[in-house]
């Protein structure tokens, strides 16, 4: 467990774990203590010992649960863990650690080490605690596993009670002097907190409102899901009153993103609500980016900057230093600095965290259960931290992709490549495991013949033992890895550490996953498809303090509740509808072209001719969106290229392509006509400067692509939910119109035209999702037969100032 404290009852929950590396020096990667036991063959070993011992003594008990309640200068203390075994022998109780260790490289020096040190105080202590609670003496075995030769050794502890004792209640001592010590400055936020008031001269419509809700929901422990046009306000009205009560309960608030560029706002906020630096803030960017090394594998013994990190950040005091001259800490000067130091800028960010109030990050930190900052399967590992997500739409596919890793057939043969160029003992093995998996789509190839894509049945045996082998001799080749130059990207580890994510997810395989098998010309690949990830990331949500979920296309809310994981006797809605003047606004449906999958050839010259009279019907930019760039280019082929200028989102694009195109067309000063995707990069993923387009036109629902996947989650929520077609299609197509259509209006005096083209539109099978607020009686209201005078009109008679920003 995490260590959690209650300063208001004065209680401190910790496990052995947290007590025994409380102050000791840190390592990074397969350094740390647990170092083998994270590699999947340490947790086979574990396995397969559990099981030899069971079969002897069915008396036998893994895992053996532990917890100790005592109480230290005026707190209660709550000491708990898992002993790795307990068994009776001889009328004794023995408590045994078993832990994993490479004899041939480790063994020697092993008992000199600081991890040895660390495993004997573990097996002491949870002796001393079961003595205690079953009043007996009770042994303490140390049991290590060769790695690859699955050797066992046995080492007994000795129990000193006094010094075991004496050694918990001078660490419990620190930990309440370290509390104690921060009470100043907690009392300073406190009060801190009590002057924070909004930022801005006067509040958007409905923001106080929005504002109180989120006040309610933390009052009141809940978690809230709130759908909130774009223009309203929304990070301001999230971490305005989020930072107050976080600092008012002694409570840790992350702002989570899926895209860097939304961190921004979040950061614009926080430094505005604390100029005089009275708490921390920091944000943290992606650990590829913050890497200054060519090391291939992130392990001391491979990266300078992991090589005695401990040693090098105590004395070099780059915490403090960075904590002393930064109350909002960025990125870069976090790598300039830790660079200069030359200890891991990543590490030396995970470590500001601890001291920081408000953490600015990517979904993945929180929710991507291999690289989260918590240990996810702990009950109180996120008790004292809010959430807000923003954008909360895109966790949904982003959820699903964490609990959905696939293997490529090149991606095996590349690392075979890299194998066999390998000159090590260890080859031949790594190569066998590698091409366990290798037959295994030859097989599939066989009883597959044609191109396409299949559910099958896997055989979870041939990945795990593939795993297996590669894992008995994985350390030899991180000993090679060390006397190589690697500047370029390892193969062999990226299918290593790739298989190694797929044979974890399979032991959480369940009716919410399928396996699929999908052949085409360019590769062959195995995927873990997971259909519903509610329960993966509800699990999260459920161990946080509060969760704040927030995005324009948050509806329908029990959608999102539902497919989110979201506890339904926990979580309140709150809708909120624009805050600027409807006449400031159009929105307009065409319904006489059918943008279906069937029709779209055949109506492509009717669609191409609209949108050239649409968008040369007045002076100004105008963006144009579409559900595929195949769609997108066929209309093209009719479009008359005399009018405006046009310009079109091509699949490279990236953000930075993507500004200096935008800045391009607002430097020319002449008319444009922007062809993009919805859900790319033009619909919602880049910054537009003021006064750059005056619409948008919205070419289909954008519903998700037709494939076996889409199909599957199709019948897994019609089963579920009896909603399947909703579900995969429907509502995650109508929420990227919806997503583009917020971008017109960002401010009272913005003024701007939606033109949305297509039959379907009209129907209420979609219609229904739209917001509440796009019509007063019906969707009946913002049907036009002539949307090139509709837009002449709007403009011609100006109420506002003439732009429109689309600003994400």
């Amino acid at each position: 467990m995490s260590l959690y404290i209650d300063e208001e009852k004065k209680e401190i929950y910790l496990s052995v774990g947290d007590l025994i590396t409380e102050g000791e020096k840190i390592k990074i990667g397969f350094s740390g203590s647990e170092g083998y036991e994270r590699l999947w063959v340490g947790q086979s070993l574990h396995s397969r010992y559990y099981e030899e011992q069971i079969y002897k003594d069915e008396s036998y008990q893994k895992e053996y649960f532990l917890k100790y309640q005592f109480d230290v200068m005026g707190w209660k203390i709550f000491l708990q863990g898992r002993a790795d075994g307990l068994k009776k022998e001889n009328g004794n109780l023995i408590i045994e650690e078993v832990k994993t260790l490479h004899f041939m490289r480790d063994f020697a020096s092993f008992f000199e080490s600081q991890t040895w040190n660390i495993y004997k105080k573990q097996a002491e202590i949870y002796a001393y605690i079961l003595s205690l609670l079953e009043k007996k003496e009770v042994k303490s075995y140390i049991i290590l596993l060769d790695i690859a030769s699955q050797e066992k050794r046995v080492f007994e502890c000795e129990i000193n009670k006094e010094r075991i004792e004496s050694y918990i209640l001078n660490r419990i001592r620190k930990i309440i002097r370290g509390i104690e010590a921060k009470k100043e400055k907690k009392l300073k936020e406190r009060e801190f907190a009590k002057q924070i008031s909004f930022i801005y001269p006067k509040y958007r419509q409905y923001q106080k409102e929005l504002i109180d809700e989120i006040e309610d929901s933390l009052n009141k422990k809940t978690n809230i899901l709130i759908s909130a046009p774009t223009g309203l306000g929304k990070t301001v009205s999230s971490v305005l009153p989020a930072i107050k009560f976080c600092l008012e309960k002694n409570l840790k608030l992350f702002f989570l993103t899926s895209k860097t560029l939304q961190q921004d706002m979040a950061v614009e906020v926080i430094k505005k609500i604390n100029t005089s630096g009275v708490f921390h803030s920091i944000q943290i960017r992606a650990k590829e980016k913050m890497c200054p090394s060519s090391a291939t594998l992130c392990h001391e013994k491979f990266c300078p900057y992991a090589k005695d990190y401990g040693k090098k950040k105590e004395e070099s005091g780059i915490i403090s230093k960075i904590l002393g001259s930064f109350y909002h800490i960025e990125p870069d000067i976090v790598f300039e600095i830790s660079k200069k130091e030359e200890v891991c800028p990543f590490e030396i960010s995970l470590e500001l965290l601890n001291h920081c109030k408000f953490v600015v990050c990517d979904y993945n930190y929180i929710f991507d259960p291999y690289i989260s900052f918590f240990d996810l399967k702990e009950e109180t590992s996120l008790a004292n931290v809010v959430l807000i997500i923003d954008e909360a739409h895109n966790l949904v596919e982003r959820g699903r992709g964490y609990w959905s890793p696939e293997i490529k057939l090149s991606q095996i043969q590349s690392a075979k490549e890299k194998i066999l160029t390998c000159p090590i003992e260890a080859a031949d093995k790594l190569k066998k495991g590698i091409e366990i998996i290798e037959d295994y789509f030859e097989k599939l190839d066989e009883d597959y013949q044609k191109e396409g894509e299949w559910i099958i049945e896997l055989n979870k045996k041939i990945f795990k033992g593939s795993m297996e082998i590669m894992e008995s001799q994985i350390l030899e080749y991180f000993s090679y890895l060390k006397n190589q130059v690697q500047l370029e990207e390892d193969k062999f580890l990226d299918f290593y550490f790739n298989l190694n994510k797929f044979t974890r997810v399979l032991d959480f395989f369940s009716s919410k996953f399928k396996i699929l098998y999908k052949k085409d010309n360019d590769d062959k690949k195995i995927k873990i498809f997971c259909l519903d990830p509610a329960s993966f990331l509800g699990n999260v949500i459920q161990k946080t303090y509060s969760t704040i979920a927030m995005s324009a296309t948050l509806e329908p809310q029990y959608f999102y509740k539902r497919i989110l994981g979201f506890p339904q006797d926990k979580t309140i809605d709150a809708t909120f509808p624009s805050p600027f003047p409807k006449e400031n606004r159009k929105i307009l449906i065409y319904p006489f072209i059918d943008t279906t999958y069937k029709k779209r050839r055949e109506e492509a010259p009717k669609l191409a001719k609209l949108l050239y009279e649409m968008g040369n019907s007045i002076s100004g930019n105008f963006l144009i969106l579409f559900p595929s760039y195949e769609y997108m280019k066929n209309v093209l082929y009719f479009y008359n290229f005399k009018g405006k200028k046009i310009l079109v989102q091509e699949k490279e694009h990236n953000i930075k392509e993507s500004k200096e195109l935008i800045n391009r067309v607002k430097k020319t000063g002449r008319g444009h006509l922007f062809f993009a995707v919805s859900g790319g990069l033009f619909a919602e993923g880049v910054d537009y400067p003021e006064e750059i387009f005056k619409g948008v036109f919205i070419v289909s629902p954008s519903l998700p692509q037709v494939s076996l996947e889409q199909e599957l989650l199709k019948e897994y929520y019609e089963e579920a939910e009896e909603n399947g077609f909703s579900y995969a299609y429907i509502i995650p197509g109508i929420t990227r119109v919806i997503q583009s259509a917020g971008r017109v209006i960002r401010s009272e005096e913005d003024r701007g035209i939606v033109v949305l083209i297509c039959k379907r539109f009209k129907e209420k099978t979609y219609s229904k999702y739209f917001p509440s607020w796009w019509f007063e009686k019906g969707v009946e209201e913002l049907i036009t037969e002539n949307p090139v005078e509709e837009i002449k009109k709007f403009f011609g008679g100006k109420i506002g100032k003439e732009k429109t920003i689309f600003n994400c």
